[in-house]
């Protein structure tokens, strides 16, 4: 029986000594200690019992994303005064090659942004306002505005703003603007914008309205009015990107200019018979026999009323030839250089086209004569 007494003191101080090391343990692990979370700007001081970092962020209520940067890491265990800093990942869209993608950074430059991306061409679209510094480190910058490239020395707090006034450049309020890598080349891009209503004017043409007249003989024509063009103003909604066209839409048009119609007179006149025309060409007004046409030719009765026939006449008054061109009619008829240096066979051919457009009102006199008219 004493045997068994001492075996149970022997227990029972072994098993009170277990629990004051599991006591004592247990007071360690949940012993109280005080933190600082620098989050950013902010500061906060919170006593919690120790623990890992992430442990002291869930009781001080304080989440964090996979993107954010924590120091020391959630994992590791702090002790009393640690201060746990925490820097907030800033998400920005980025054109890399043709595609569009979303990316965090806890980056305090746009430069070093671009650096996190892995490609060859990348390109961080900039708000106007944000006051971010574009480099890493003081340095050039090269900026391209359209054709127009320059280079500026900027310093590692140089923003969007300063960057500009650095090199002389204004943006309206929808220019584009972006920080771009390309094989590791840095520059600033700008795309102007622009967008608003534009008018413009385009011509109406002319229109040929052909009237029947009994003062010309049937196949005879002449022109009364050569009309002239009118013009119509078209106002647009316009959106140009870097020169382009984005949108190009018409939302108005009106006639700025009324087009005036090309009118023609037609013959209706049955013609003499052929004895009788060539009878009317021998005589002039004075009832006395004019040049003899040659063997009943009326253009050559014609050519020797208003020139007496000689091709290479040239009066020096803007008439020239055996039917006296002025040079504006030659060459509307086709003519070229001199009507005075051309043959009788091309004027005769100039002035049947002359004829058959305009009538024999061409040569109202002579024609008169001729009884052509």
């Amino acid at each position: 029986m004493r045997i068994v007494s001492e075996y149970k003191k022997t227990l029972l101080l072994t098993l009170l000594i277990l629990l004051i090391g599991a006591l004592a343990l247990g007071g360690l692990y949940f012993q109280s200690a005080t933190y600082l979370i620098s989050d950013g700007e902010n500061g906060k001081e919170i006593t919690t019992r120790k623990g890992t970092v992430a442990e002291v962020l869930a009781a001080a209520e304080i989440k964090v994303s996979e993107h954010d940067l924590i120091s020391p890491a959630l994992n590791e265990p702090v002790e009393n005064g640690t201060e746990i800093k925490i820097t907030r990942a800033k998400p920005y869209q980025v054109l890399v090659e043709t595609e569009v993608k979303q990316i965090f950074s806890t980056a305090t430059n746009f430069q070093n942004v671009l650096s996190s991306v892995e490609a060859k061409n990348v390109a961080l679209p900039l708000n106007h306002s944000n006051e971010t510094p574009l480099l890493a480190a003081d340095g050039k910058l090269n900026f391209k505005d359209g054709e127009k490239e320059t280079a500026v020395e900027l310093t590692a707090t140089d923003t969007l703003a300063t960057a500009l006034t650095k090199a002389d450049l204004q943006l309206s309020a929808i220019d584009e603007v972006a920080l771009t890598n390309a094989n590791g080349k840095l520059s600033l891009d700008i795309v102007r914008v622009t967008r608003g209503n534009v008018s413009e004017e385009i011509e109406i043409p002319v229109e040929t309205q052909v009237r029947e007249t009994a003062s010309l003989y049937e196949g005879q024509e002449r022109v009364v009015s050569e009309g002239a063009a009118g013009t119509t103003k078209i106002t647009y909604y316009r959106h140009l990107r870097g020169g382009q066209k984005v949108v190009d839409k018409e939302i108005g048009r009106t006639t700025a200019v009324e087009a005036q119609p090309r009118i023609i007179e037609k013959g209706t006149k049955k013609r003499p018979r052929e004895n009788q025309a060539t009878t009317n060409a021998t005589q002039n007004e004075a009832g006395q026999p004019a040049p003899t046409a040659v063997s009943g030719d009326i253009w050559s009765a014609l050519a020797q009323c208003e020139s007496g026939g000689n091709p290479a006449t040239n009066s020096g008054n803007g008439y020239y030839g055996m039917y006296q061109f002025s040079l504006p009619t030659w060459q509307a008829v086709g003519g070229t250089g001199l009507p005075s240096e051309a043959s009788a066979a091309e004027q005769t051919h100039r002035a049947q086209i002359l004829q058959a457009r305009a009538g024999w009102g061409q040569w109202p006199a002579c024609a008169r004569k001729l009884g052509l008219l």
